[in-house]
Protein backbone atom coordinates (compact mmCIF):
# COMPACT_ATOMS: atom_id res chain seq x y z
CA UNK A 1 0.00 0.00 0.00
CA UNK A 2 3.05 2.28 0.72
CA UNK A 3 3.49 2.17 -3.26
CA UNK A 4 0.19 3.85 -3.59
CA UNK A 5 1.40 7.27 -1.92
CA UNK A 6 4.63 7.41 -3.50
CA UNK A 7 3.06 6.94 -6.68
CA UNK A 8 5.42 8.07 -9.45
CA UNK A 9 6.91 6.65 -12.82
CA UNK A 10 8.84 4.37 -11.07
CA UNK A 11 6.44 2.69 -8.11
CA UNK A 12 3.97 3.29 -10.98
CA UNK A 13 6.17 0.50 -13.44
CA UNK A 14 6.75 -1.95 -9.96
CA UNK A 15 3.24 -1.73 -9.65
CA UNK A 16 2.16 -3.04 -12.57
CA UNK A 17 4.52 -5.34 -13.07
CA UNK A 18 3.26 -7.01 -9.87
CA UNK A 19 -0.20 -6.79 -10.77
CA UNK A 20 0.01 -7.62 -14.76
CA UNK A 21 3.50 -9.83 -14.67
CA UNK A 22 5.10 -6.80 -17.43
CA UNK A 23 4.22 -3.08 -18.57
CA UNK A 24 2.10 -4.67 -21.27
CA UNK A 25 0.00 -7.32 -19.09
CA UNK A 26 -0.95 -4.17 -16.79
CA UNK A 27 -1.64 -2.05 -20.21
CA UNK A 28 -3.63 -4.87 -21.72
CA UNK A 29 -5.43 -5.37 -18.09
CA UNK A 30 -5.93 -1.46 -18.09
CA UNK A 31 -7.35 -1.49 -21.87
CA UNK A 32 -9.77 -3.72 -20.68
CA UNK A 33 -11.03 -2.39 -18.53
CA UNK A 34 -11.45 1.18 -20.57
CA UNK A 35 -13.82 -1.40 -22.59
CA UNK A 36 -15.46 -2.33 -19.83
CA UNK A 37 -16.49 1.58 -18.71
CA UNK A 38 -16.99 2.21 -22.34
CA UNK A 39 -14.43 4.13 -23.43
CA UNK A 40 -13.51 4.58 -27.00
CA UNK A 41 -10.97 7.14 -26.91
CA UNK A 42 -9.00 5.61 -24.70
CA UNK A 43 -5.32 3.44 -24.99
CA UNK A 44 -2.57 2.34 -22.93
CA UNK A 45 0.53 1.53 -23.12
CA UNK A 46 2.34 2.10 -19.80
CA UNK A 47 0.91 2.25 -16.52
CA UNK A 48 2.45 6.03 -16.26
CA UNK A 49 1.99 7.52 -19.95
CA UNK A 50 5.09 8.74 -21.04
CA UNK A 51 6.56 8.64 -24.29
CA UNK A 52 4.35 6.40 -26.47
CA UNK A 53 2.47 7.84 -29.03
CA UNK A 54 -0.42 4.75 -28.59
CA UNK A 55 -1.01 5.90 -25.19
CA UNK A 56 -4.00 8.82 -25.00
CA UNK A 57 -7.31 9.30 -24.28
CA UNK A 58 -9.24 12.61 -23.95
CA UNK A 59 -10.48 14.76 -20.73
CA UNK A 60 -13.43 13.52 -20.57
CA UNK A 61 -12.49 9.61 -20.72
CA UNK A 62 -10.24 10.58 -17.96
CA UNK A 63 -12.69 12.35 -15.93
CA UNK A 64 -14.84 9.28 -16.03
CA UNK A 65 -11.78 6.86 -14.98
CA UNK A 66 -11.17 9.41 -12.05
CA UNK A 67 -14.51 9.01 -11.23
CA UNK A 68 -14.61 5.05 -11.14
CA UNK A 69 -11.89 4.88 -9.60
CA UNK A 70 -12.99 7.33 -6.85
CA UNK A 71 -15.49 4.57 -5.96
CA UNK A 72 -12.83 2.76 -4.73
CA UNK A 73 -11.85 3.65 -0.78
CA UNK A 74 -8.49 2.66 -0.65
CA UNK A 75 -8.14 5.09 -4.00
CA UNK A 76 -10.38 7.73 -1.83
CA UNK A 77 -8.27 7.60 0.98
CA UNK A 78 -5.08 7.63 -0.90
CA UNK A 79 -5.84 11.00 -2.99
CA UNK A 80 -7.44 12.78 -0.16
CA UNK A 81 -4.30 12.52 2.15
CA UNK A 82 -2.04 15.69 2.03
CA UNK A 83 0.35 13.81 4.15
CA UNK A 84 1.91 10.37 4.84
CA UNK A 85 5.00 8.76 6.14
CA UNK A 86 5.63 5.43 4.28
CA UNK A 87 8.26 2.87 4.79
CA UNK A 88 9.79 1.05 1.57
CA UNK A 89 12.59 -1.28 2.26
CA UNK A 90 12.91 -0.79 5.78
CA UNK A 91 13.25 3.24 5.05
CA UNK A 92 11.39 5.73 6.28
CA UNK A 93 9.76 8.79 4.45
CA UNK A 94 7.78 11.03 4.80
CA UNK A 95 5.49 12.59 1.70
CA UNK A 96 3.27 15.16 0.82
CA UNK A 97 0.22 15.18 -1.45
CA UNK A 98 1.65 17.74 -4.65
CA UNK A 99 -2.07 18.26 -5.27
CA UNK A 100 -2.14 21.76 -5.13
CA UNK A 101 -6.39 22.35 -4.84
CA UNK A 102 -6.33 19.58 -1.70
CA UNK A 103 -6.68 21.38 1.32
CA UNK A 104 -5.49 24.87 -0.02
CA UNK A 105 -9.06 26.18 -1.91
CA UNK A 106 -11.34 25.55 0.77
CA UNK A 107 -14.79 24.92 -1.57
CA UNK A 108 -12.33 22.44 -3.61
CA UNK A 109 -13.26 18.25 -2.18
CA UNK A 110 -12.63 15.11 -3.73
CA UNK A 111 -16.52 13.54 -3.74
CA UNK A 112 -17.10 9.69 -4.70
CA UNK A 113 -20.13 11.19 -7.24
CA UNK A 114 -18.11 13.41 -9.35
CA UNK A 115 -14.38 14.97 -9.49
CA UNK A 116 -14.91 17.66 -7.74
CA UNK A 117 -17.56 18.58 -5.40
CA UNK A 118 -17.58 22.14 -4.69
CA UNK A 119 -18.84 23.12 -1.14
CA UNK A 120 -20.92 26.16 -0.19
Amino acid sequence: MDLCYALGNDSAVALAEQIGGSISGFADLMNEKAKELGLNNTHFVTPHGLDEDEHYTTALELAKITNYALDNDKFFKIVNTKESTVSINGITKNLRNTNELLGNLSRCLWSKNRIYKWSK
